[in-house]
């Protein structure tokens, strides 16, 4: 599988700064997802030229990021990024058209010399290809339907939220077969990690794929609360997951915590740590504990995923 990141996605939306660096912070996540899933994440190195802020993406990074910053960026769009080669199959003389949806004022647009073509062009040689585009732009829809030359028609499927596209690559990996497989899936989420001693304790346990499959439909619900791009995003995730009776996280009762107060305590940034706020796994009353209760632009940090502690 290859992916292609949709750089005619920048096209002067951003409304502010924070905007834009959200935007850039996206990319990122999406880079980091599909790398670490071990597939390659393409881009066309006309990306960085791409409106931005009344100027281009290039002057956006370099006006917008602490410099430290800005070396770090520039040498992922400009030196690390697995780029387009110059010889790439779309680079003929036809012409990609790409077509909307329904409903949108603009019918079809030439996209020829883009990263689009170039994934469209795999997908009609019969390769396995597909797009990433950024959240709030004019290619916010899938599938997209490219047309090379009002002849070939490829049906491009395009990811356009951190939780679409990890979706996508859940269903590339194989069938969990061990903790070991369930913790490595668990790492590449955005956003989620697990503290140290997290393994040492859960590989203890006899694997079960029906509890490591419970686990992992936690983890991903922490790193789709972690990875919102507003509050009001967050807030409606948390009221889904996280309120009610039915609640899928929730803290421990305050008895619990005087009564197993030594049990919920973890080992956390050298020091040790109540940790009573947890994630919950109905098969065998697994448990998945935090060091902190989920919140906007906080990262998930799991102390300990095993049975559950609190048992009387």
């Amino acid at each position: 599988m290859e992916f292609f990141f949709n750089e005619l996605s920048i096209h002067n939306q951003f409304k502010s700064r924070d905007d834009f660096k959200a935007a850039v912070q996206l990319f990122r996540s999406y880079r980091k997802a599909v790398t670490e899933a071990g597939f390659k994440l393409y881009i066309h190195r006309n990306i960085l030229e791409r409106p931005a802020l009344g100027n281009t993406f290039r002057k956006g990074i370099q006006r917008y990021f602490e410099r430290q910053q800005v070396r770090t960026l520039m040498n992922l769009f400009y030196k690390d990024g697995f780029f387009l080669p110059d010889d790439a199959c779309a680079n003929t003389e036809d012409r990609f058209i790409c077509y909307y949806p329904k409903g949108v004022e603009e019918e079809s647009k030439d996209i020829t010399d883009s990263a689009i073509a170039e994934c469209a062009f795999r997908k009609i040689a019969g390769e396995n290809a597909g797009s990433i585009s950024l959240e709030q732009s004019d290619f916010s829809w899938s599938p997209i339907k490219v047309s090379l030359s009002q002849s070939d028609d490829a049906i491009i499927d395009n990811d356009y939220t951190l939780h679409s596209l990890g979706q996508r690559l859940e269903g590339l990996l194989p069938p969990m077969s061990s903790w070991p497989v369930l913790l490595e899936r668990i790492e590449r989420l955005p956003d989620v990690t697990l503290e140290p001693y997290v393994k040492t304790r859960l590989i203890a346990n006899p694997f079960s794929r029906n509890v490591a499959e419970g686990i992992y439909a936690r983890a991903k619900e922490l790193s789709e609360m972690a990875t919102t791009t507003s509050r009001k995003q967050f807030n409606e995730l948390f009221t889904k997951y996280a309120t009610g009776t039915k609640a899928r996280f929730s803290d421990s009762s305050a008895s619990e915590k005087r009564d197993f107060k030594d049990a919920l305590t973890f080992f956390v940034d050298d020091e040790q740590i109540l940790c009573p706020y947890h994630g919950k796994v109905k098969r065998q009353q697994y448990r998945i504990h935090l060091v902190d209760r989920p919140a906007y632009e906080r990262s998930a940090r799991i102390a300990y995923i095993g049975p559950k502690l609190t048992k009387r």
